[in-house]
C-alpha cells in the first residue's frame, strides 16, 4: 500500500506551464533561442539551498550549449527570475544583466567561455551525483555528466555520440584522449541513476537501430533502449569505470496490462529522469516522454519491475 501511494504521489502534478520557469523568448538572446531538455538539482545549504536548473539551449547562432540558472525561491524551484515576474520570457531577461541571465557550463567549438574543441552542439545530458547518500548536491569534484553530441570530426564515425564530463574545481571538464573527447559512439539521450556507493546505471537509446522508425516523423527517434553500469571501483566515477556498449543490457518497456511496447513506441521514448522517491532501490521510478512518432509526446511514469 505504501508503494502504491508513492507511485500515485510522483505523478500528482499541477501544471504551471507558461506561468513560471523558462519560456522560449520571441526574439533570441545570444544564448537563448529555444530551450529543450533540463535537469533540476537541489543544492546543499553550503551551495545556496536553491534549485540549479541545468538546461540545453540553442542560441542565436543556432548552436546548442548547456547552461544553468539558480532558483530565487530556495528549494521550491519555481522562480528563476531575479526580477519581478516568476517566468523568464524575453530577450532582455535572458541577456547580460537581465533577470534570467544564464551561465554557460558546456560550450562548443569557438566559444571564448567554456568552449570545447571539436564539439558543435551539446544536447541532451544527464548529471550523476550520489542521491542515495543525500538528496541535495554538494558540488563534489568527480560529479559526472554524460552529454549527447553530434558528429566529432576525426574522432567518431557516428553522428550520435555521448561525451563524458567531470566536475573539476567547480568547472565541467569534458574528458579527452589527446585531440578527441572520450566518446561512447552511436548512442544518444542519456539518463543516469545512483544505486549506492560509486555505482550508477546509465540508460540510453541506440538510434542507428531503426526498426520502428517512421520516415516522415518530425520527432526524434532514438531506437531501442539499453543500459550499462559503472563498476564502483573508484570513489570518483571515471569514464573507464563504465561497461562498454557491447555489454549493454536490453531494457524492456511494458504497457500497464503487461504487453510490451513495439519497436515504434519504444524507439520514440525519450527524455529520461530517474528517482528513488523513498531512498529504497526496490522503488525506482522514471519520468519519460511517450509518443508513437505521430502524437504530441506525453510525460508519463514508469516503475522498475525487477530492481
Amino acid at each position: 500500500a505504501a508503494i502504491h501511494q508513492d507511485r500515485e504521489s510522483v505523478m500528482d502534478f499541477e501544471s504551471y506551464e507558461g506561468a513560471v520557469g523558462l519560456v522560449n523568448p520571441l526574439e533570441a538572446s545570444t544564448l537563448v533561442k529555444t530551450i529543450n531538455t533540463a535537469q533540476a538539482i537541489p543544492l546543499s545549504t553550503a551551495m545556496g539551498a536553491s534549485m540549479r536548473l541545468y538546461f540545453e539551449s540553442q542560441g542565436a547562432d543556432d548552436k546548442t550549449r548547456i547552461l544553468y540558472l539558480d532558483s530565487r525561491d530556495g528549494w521550491y524551484g519555481v522562480d528563476f527570475n531575479a526580477g519581478l515576474p516568476k517566468v523568464c520570457t524575453s530577450k532582455v531577461e535572458y541577456s547580460a544583466g537581465g533577470g534570467c541571465e544564464p551561465t554557460v557550463v558546456v560550450g562548443v567549438e569557438g566559444d571564448s567561455m567554456e568552449g570545447n574543441a571539436g564539439i558543435e552542439h551539446a544536447h541532451q545530458f544527464s548529471i550523476g551525483y550520489p542521491t542515495m547518500d543525500d538528496w541535495k548536491w554538494h558540488g563534489e569534484d568527480g560529479t559526472f555528466m554524460w552529454i549527447s553530441v553530434g558528429a566529432v570530426s576525426g574522432c567518431s564515425q557516428s553522428n550520435r555520440n555521448l561525451a563524458y564530463a567531470g566536475l573539476v574545481d567547480g568547472r565541467w571538464e569534458i574528458k579527452r584522449d589527446e585531440d578527441c573527447p572520450l566518446l561512447v559512439e552511436g548512442v544518444h539521450a542519456p539518463g543516469s541513476i545512483h544505486i549506492g556507493e560509486s555505482r550508477y546505471k546509465l540508460y540510453f537509446g541506440v538510434p542507428n537501430e531503426t526498426s520502428g522508425a517512421i520516415a516522415d516523423s518530425t520527432l526524434s527517434f532514438i531506437g531501442p533502449k539499453k543500459l550499462i553500469y559503472s563498476s564502483g571501483e573508484n570513489e570518483q566515477v571515471q569514464f573507464a569505470d563504465w561497461d562498454s556498449v557491447e555489454d549493454a543490457r536490453d531494457v524492456r518497456f511494458l504497457w500497464p496490462d503487461g504487453t510490451a511496447l513495439n519497436d515504434t513506441w519504444e524507439g520514440y521514448l525519450n527524455h529520461f529522469t530517474f528517482l528513488t522517491p523513498t531512498n529504497d532501490l526496490s522503488f525506482q521510478f522514471m519520468y519519460l516522454a511517450l509518443t508513437d512518432g505521430v502524437r504530441t509526446p506525453l510525460v508519463v511514469g514508469a516503475v522498475l519491475l525487477n530492481p
